[in-house]
């Protein structure tokens, strides 16, 4: 009934872990799925702040050409008139030939009064001191210029699209306005040095305003496939979330049998005590019977020692496993927007490639070495002891890690030793993830664990030391007691150590201690 039991819980919490990987892989695609959405709309808003750069920038190309050359000359033509706020607006060649002289100024106007009724988009010169009432700001140019003036290193200023006004059904979209700034040059001193300007002062901006229908489209399409992928990660968390409730219900209907049936073997174990000590005869036999329940008993406790340690291992496994699953997502969402953009590189795909084979090996050596931990093992092996400490930091490295915990091994015995390697491991595991806990509830600045592995004559002796707070002394003494913790927040069964001196001096014959003081606590281990 006992091992019926049991076998049923192991099923369960491993479908447990299951479903947890299953939670969190989940969450890693849904958090992927809002990063590249939040990055495609940036793109997009990107773009049309390329599409106005562009146009400011032909524009500072022709005012740059017009300057080089002090301004040019046109005949005059019916709609085009002098500028009235040039001194040397017009040049008289004869009776019938009047030039206009085209500044930078009034070239930038006379262009954007042309696109303005060609292109779908629009230009402006405007300055917070016009000298053509004409170009006076509006309040979009008015809060551009004033940002620009107080940022001097900014070169333009636009405002963002709104998203909801975008994706309306409006027919006419929303439009991007945009602002580029314009210095005072050494050219556009002789008209502009009257007003107080310096070279160098902004002088005003010309201002591009462009349709967002391209965006507009863009940003539905990618509005859509978003909600569509939130809506399946959604349904597919929720059905995952509500049978991993079901399965830790179960968890916990069966821990408590479990505790119960602990009680009643207690009570039992009691009584077979005071009977034992009543026995006159037969008693090798009784002894022997005894024993017997007492050894199941052990075996018990080592049991439910290990399927509490099963929950630390999953935290583990999860920790260890969060940063190639990342890697991984990483490099199948970078293929995806290649294959989209339709800019697929060979090399660039087999690097991705080779990127996921890398974390899928490093995910699958993962599972072999806490596979290997819940192995049982019935017979003695011959190994090294610095293989079963190194195999546990294999374990425990990433957990001690992001805890900003180092460590360091040092062993100075390379002979074989038959032992039971996979108790010694789960001591040394269960030694360490106490080390860690009680660093992590220390202020200790440079935390660390060391282990030194020496050989005496037939002896051998590993010592894990970490530079904690120490063991209280008053609780020193009861430190291997069975049922005993002194962990404060209820999360110790007390087993811990009590199975690893039972494993260590009755499994294996060999010795545990510990030695403490504050600021240093060290395990020993005597094989």
């Amino acid at each position: 009934m006992l091992s019926k039991f049991l076998f049923q819980k192991k099923f369960l919490l491993t479908l447990t872990a299951l479903l947890v990987f299953a939670l969190l892989f989940l969450v890693i695609i849904f958090r992927q799925i809002t990063l590249n959405h939040d990055q495609k709309l940036k793109q997009l808003e990107q773009m049309m702040v390329q599409k106005a750069v562009s146009h400011f920038e032909d524009m500072l190309v022709t005012r740059e050409w017009n300057a080089r050359h002090g301004g040019v000359y046109v005949k005059r033509q019916e709609g085009l008139e002098p500028n009235p706020y040039l001194s040397d607006n017009r040049l008289q060649i004869d009776d019938n030939t009047t030039l206009i002289k085209i500044n930078p100024a009034w070239m930038t106007r006379q262009i954007s009064e042309l696109s303005n009724q060609q292109a779908n988009r629009y230009y402006k010169i405007t300055s917070l001191l016009p000298l053509n009432p004409d170009n006076a700001p509006d309040d979009f140019e008015k809060e551009a210029l004033l940002h620009l003036e107080k940022n001097p290193d900014q070169t333009y200023y636009y405002t963002t699209i709104d998203q909801t006004a975008a994706t309306a059904s409006s027919d006419t979209p929303p439009t991007f306005n945009f602002l580029g700034r314009l210095d005072m040059q050494d050219a556009c001193m002789k008209c502009h040095a009257f007003q107080g300007y310096k070279t160098g002062d902004l002088r005003g901006g010309i201002r591009i305003s462009l349709s967002s229908d391209d965006y507009r489209e863009a940003l539905l399409l990618e509005t859509e496939q978003y909600s569509f992928n939130l809506y399946v990660t959604a349904f597919l968390t929720s059905m995952l979330g509500l049978l991993t409730f079901l399965v830790i219900y179960l968890l916990v209907r069966g821990q408590k049998k479990l505790s119960e049936f602990n009680r009643t073997l207690e009570t039992e174990v009691k009584e077979r005590t005071r009977e034992l000590h009543a026995l006159n005869e037969h008693l090798e036999e009784k002894v022997a019977a005894e024993v017997l329940k007492s050894k199941e008993k052990d075996e018990l406790i080592i049991a439910q020692s290990r399927h509490a340690a099963m929950g630390e291992m999953i935290a583990m496994i999860a920790h260890q496993w969060r940063q190639p699953l990342s890697t991984i997502t990483m490099d199948i969402n970078n293929m995806l927007v290649d294959i989209e953009l339709d800019d697929i590189d060979k090399a660039r795909f087999r690097e991705y490639a080779q990127s996921i084979i890398t974390q899928t090996d490093h995910l699958s050596m993962t599972i072999d070495d806490f596979r290997n931990f819940f192995r049982r093992e019935n017979t003695q092996e011959e190994t090294l002891l610095s293989s079963v400490v190194n195999e546990c930091f294999a374990i425990m490295g990433d957990a001690l890690k992001s805890h900003d915990i180092a460590y360091n091994v040092t062993c100075d015995s390379e002979q074989r030793l038959n032992i039971y390697s996979r108790e010694l491991l789960q001591v040394l595991i269960n030694i360490v993830n106490n080390a860690k806990d009680a660093l992590c509830d220390s202020d200790t600045a440079n935390r660390r664990i060391d282990v030194l592995i020496v050989q005496e004559g037939d002896f051998h002796t590993i010592s894990i030391c970490d530079n904690g707070t120490g063991i209280d002394t008053e609780v020193l003494p009861r430190i291997f007691e069975p049922y005993f913790s002194t962990k404060e927040n209820m999360t110790g069964t007390g087993l811990g150590l009590y199975m690893s001196k039972m494993i260590i001096e009755e499994h294996m014959h060999g010795k545990i201690s510990v030695q403490s003081e504050p600021g240093r606590t060290c395990f020993s281990i005597t094989l």
